[in-house]
């Protein structure tokens, strides 16, 4: 597929004429991921979870879903721990979505490789979505959770 009905025309490689960008589309699946890393988070109470180390090996995530959560960052919902290669943590704008208290893009535009070999995020859609017009399930257990982030730590 050479193009989106939100972004147009992708770009395409001059020399081997592959796109150099492609479409992320926030589905239920990636923020039915969200939502199982921010309860773990939630539970633990310190806000650093290794999706394979402990998600995977106690089987809330699936390997397929351990290796689509890192995508979750793009949008700003979790971000990679400093220091901590391969932990991840829940932010702000991840637990105010969850909450039903922000928006955010439906889909991303992003570039396939760059200087340090990973995507990028060049463009957003102009439509965005609350957790309601994704999923009705559990958004009642998110707005009526009062957790805050504070530093490393949640806070109930």
């Amino acid at each position: 597929m050479n193009h989106s009905k939100t972004f147009g025309e992708f770009e395409v490689c001059e020399h081997c004429g592959q796109t150099t960008q492609y479409e992320e589309i926030l589905c239920k699946g990636l923020v039915d991921v969200l939502s199982i890393i921010a309860q773990y988070i939630i539970k633990k109470g310190i806000n650093a979870v290794h999706i394979s180390k402990e998600l995977e090996k106690i089987q809330l995530l699936t390997p397929t879903q351990g290796k689509v959560a890192h995508s979750l960052h793009w949008w700003g919902l979790i971000e990679p721990v400093v220091g901590n290669p391969g932990n991840w943590s829940l932010t702000q704008i991840g637990l105010c979505f969850l909450q039903n208290k922000v928006n955010i893009p439906h889909s991303l535009l992003l570039k396939k490789k760059t200087w340090n070999n990973q995507p990028i995020v060049i463009s957003e859609s102009e439509e965005r979505l609350h957790i309601t017009d994704i999923k009705n399930a559990n958004v009642s257990y998110w707005e009526a959770n009062t957790s805050r982030i504070l530093g490393g730590n949640i806070i109930n």
